[in-house]
């Protein structure tokens, strides 16, 4: 009888055990499900920016007020980074940055040439498929803005 009785303890031990452990199992699964999601959504998006011309005043050709999209970790919306300033003494600069942004959600780059500048950008894709394009009229700030398609294949 003893014996019976520590087998039935050992049963319902094992049963318990098993109910505890299999959600916090398929919430793991659940967790890899959704960060695997995230991921599949996720768009590498490279910005770039090109100033030419002559600074109409003194100090070197650059771009002032740059800002763009980016969602800094997967799960997380895309936010402003901004207020990068950046200078060259030559007649022409090129500035590029890589950030991540969900599918279905907006890709956007801003930047103010110094005055007697003209400012390019665009937005490219997974690697080079351009999304969006601007040129600016000479000192005037350029805008790139686009939505990313959810199915990047059209």
């Amino acid at each position: 009888m003893q014996l019976r009785t520590m087998t039935v303890v050992r049963v319902l031990g094992a049963t318990v055990a098993a109910a505890l452990i299999a959600p916090a199992l398929s919430g793991c699964a659940v967790l890899r499900g959704t960060l695997g999601e995230l991921d599949a959504q996720l768009r590498r998006v490279t910005y770039e920016v090109s100033i030419t011309g002559k600074n109409a005043g003194p100090g070197p050709l650059g771009v002032s007020n740059l800002s763009y999209l980016d969602a800094p970790t997967r799960g997380r919306d895309s936010k402003h980074v901004s207020s990068i300033t950046t200078r060259s003494a030559q007649n022409r600069l090129d500035w590029s940055a890589d950030a991540l942004v969900r599918a279905g959600r907006t890709a956007r780059i801003a930047a103010t040439p110094v005055p007697g500048a003209t400012a390019k950008c665009r937005i490219l894709v997974d690697g080079g498929r351009e999304i969006a394009s601007s040129t600016a009229a000479t000192g005037k700030p350029v805008v790139c803005e686009a939505r990313l398609p959810k199915d990047l294949t059209r």
